[in-house]
């Protein structure tokens, strides 16, 4: 038996060589592949093996196709005290397999709180880059009960339609409230 992509006999993407004759109940006959990939005949959805697209040839020397992709998060919030310092980190990754440039905008509602990050940010297939939201809270009893909101937007340069958000959201409480422990 021969093997080909991934060292995989070709019966795993082919199917067994009895079963290429043309079928009269296609969706039957070819079940594992319309369950795979929503359709019949021999595998050739790269990410039915793979979590990304491949940057190089598959098999037969067939190339995935070109594809601007990315994620950016998580969203994150804090309910610091006065005086406190609130570190939150995203992770900015190009899960395409084209090397693509991004661009970052953000707004926030607090003079106290800043953005960390080069823009735009360049990445190749599977690279990230961390941005850094830092909030630090003034030791004032006048921000209790004041909130900031951060919103970062990321624009792929090469697919202007391609955009992600996180929100950062730090809440200075009130008051807060301690429950106590009852055991029965």
């Amino acid at each position: 038996m021969s093997a080909g992509h991934g060292g995989l006999y070709c019966e795993a993407c082919h199917d067994s060589t009895h079963a290429l004759a043309p079928s009269t109940l296609p969706n039957k006959d070819g079940l594992k592949f319309f369950q795979l990939q929503g359709h019949n005949g021999p595998i050739d959805a790269c990410n039915v093996c793979h979590a990304s697209l491949p940057t190089g040839p598959g098999p037969h020397g067939i190339l995935a196709p070109h594809t601007w992709s990315f994620t950016f998060g998580p969203d994150r919030s804090s309910t610091p005290n006065p005086g406190a310092t609130v570190v939150y980190t995203h992770t900015l990754l190009n899960t395409g397999n084209l090397t693509d440039t991004y661009q970052l905008q953000w707004s926030i509602t607090q003079p106290w709180s800043s953005v960390t990050a080069t823009t735009p940010i360049t990445l190749t297939p599977g690279q990230q880059s961390i941005v850094t939201v830092t909030a630090n809270v003034p030791n004032d009893v006048g921000t209790v009960g004041h909130r900031d909101i951060t919103l970062i937007t990321t624009t792929s340069t090469s697919n202007t339609s391609l955009q992600a958000m996180v929100t950062d959201f730090t809440l200075v409480p009130s008051a807060r409230v301690f429950l106590p422990i009852i055991l029965r």
